[in-house]
């Protein structure tokens, strides 16, 4: 019992943490935070995704997968590249304990239409943002 108490406050102090999930890769960088406060005591938890592209060359699409706990329901708030909104992106969930028990995934696609380049390329230095509840 005291093992999976342990496991369980584990599980949801990493969640609460204000940058859980991040990587680097060619100088890009990518941030998810929240605000730890609002996530004890409200209903609605905003959650911020910020990709910074490090390449020399703009990139054609993105894509930015979080694990929500199950029975949460997400909704996109917005989704805005190098500063304009974008609409056309694909918004992907998966069936709960997809990859982990007591998660669903959800998988934010910006790679649509097929001439994304063309219509939403992401420039050096340039950012993409994702604000999700």
């Amino acid at each position: 019992m005291t093992q999976r108490t342990i496991i369980l406050v584990f599980c949801v102090v990493v969640f609460l943490l204000p940058v859980a999930f991040g990587y680097q890769s060619d100088s890009s960088s990518l941030t998810r935070s929240f605000d730890r406060t609002v996530a004890l005591t409200n209903s609605q938890i905003l959650v911020t995704v910020n990709f910074t592209n490090g390449a020399t060359t703009a990139i054609r699409g993105f894509y930015f997968t979080d694990e929500i706990p199950s029975g949460l329901i997400v909704s996109t708030l917005s989704l805005i590249v190098n500063g304009a909104a974008v609409t056309n992106y694909l918004f992907e969930s998966g069936q709960d304990g997809d990859d982990y028990p007591g998660f669903t995934p959800c998988r934010w696609v910006l790679e649509q239409p097929t001439n994304f380049a063309a219509v939403n390329p992401i420039p050096p230095q340039s950012s993409a943002q994702i604000v999700y509840a």
